[in-house]
């Protein structure tokens, strides 16, 4: 495969724009890649996005479609001016900020400044969530507005569920996965236990253990069913934009 030493050579930047490259490249070999137009593609954008943003390639390759380098370089000036640019390096990899263009990317910097005016500016990483999408900004004004107002999620019983205990690091880290990036990757070798013994779920058990938790969790809240996949041959669990959202609200109120 000549063409990979030639993009590894070429590229010299870093190992994500090569591998980036060299699927560009499979697909215009590949007569049945029909979803690429490389003609499309805002290449000066896409090497942006994977190598400073470090954004998934796929979803870069997406946004390099819709936009050009230069309107993005206009609107993450204007996050930057909101969040700051560490924050808004964030935003962009983790959030729905490259979706939006036009109205709704209008409405996102007007709710933006709002919330952020509310935060005193004082954006942590903590807070740095509510600024991923529109919806999540507006949940945080429909809250401020309404202080009287029912919360979403009722009470839970944090023992019974071991993705929500707060004193063990490595739950914490597992949930975080899940809110910030909408899946959880774990080593074949790796086991998770509430105890410093090396025993309790191991591997691919630990995604089966989480996700039956979620699905306890869930229903327990009366939540909508989370929607979970398995990619074969990985040790990884993904979870929808929708569990990703409710489980957002799980994490706020355990951790607010």
């Amino acid at each position: 495969m000549s063409f990979v030493n030639k993009t590894l050579k070429e590229v010299g930047k870093s190992y994500a724009i090569a591998i980036a490259r060299i699927l560009e490249e499979i697909c215009t070999l590949n007569p049945d890649c029909s979803d690429v137009q490389l003609q499309d593609v805002d290449s000066d954008l896409l090497d942006a996005l994977v190598s400073i943003y470090s954004v998934d390639y796929f979803k870069a390759r997406t946004a390099a479609r819709a936009s050009t380098f230069e309107e993005f370089s206009s609107k993450v000036a204007l996050l930057e001016g909101i969040v700051g640019v560490e924050n808004a390096e964030v935003i962009v990899r983790d959030g729905d900020f490259l979706k939006y263009k036009n109205g709704a990317l209008t409405g996102y910097f007007k709710l933006a400044n709002i919330v952020a005016g509310k935060l005193e500016h004082k954006i942590d990483l903590k807070s740095l969530s509510k600024f991923y999408s529109l919806t999540s900004l507006a949940r945080v004004l429909d809250k401020s507005e309404d202080s009287s107002e029912q919360p979403a999620i009722a009470d839970f019983n944090i023992s019974k569920y071991s993705i929500l205990h707060p004193d063990n690091l490595q739950s914490q880290r597992y949930l975080a996965d899940l809110v910030n990036n909408g899946f959880l990757c774990v080593g074949s070798n790796e086991h998770w236990s509430k105890s410093k013994r090396d025993n309790g779920a191991r591997g691919g058990n630990i995604l089966k253990k989480v996700g039956h938790q979620l699905i306890s969790l869930f229903a327990e809240l009366n939540l909508p069913h989370p929607q979970l996949r398995f990619p074969p041959d990985a040790h990884k669990m993904d979870i929808s934009s929708e569990t990703q959202e409710n489980l957002k609200l799980i994490y706020a109120k355990l951790y607010d």
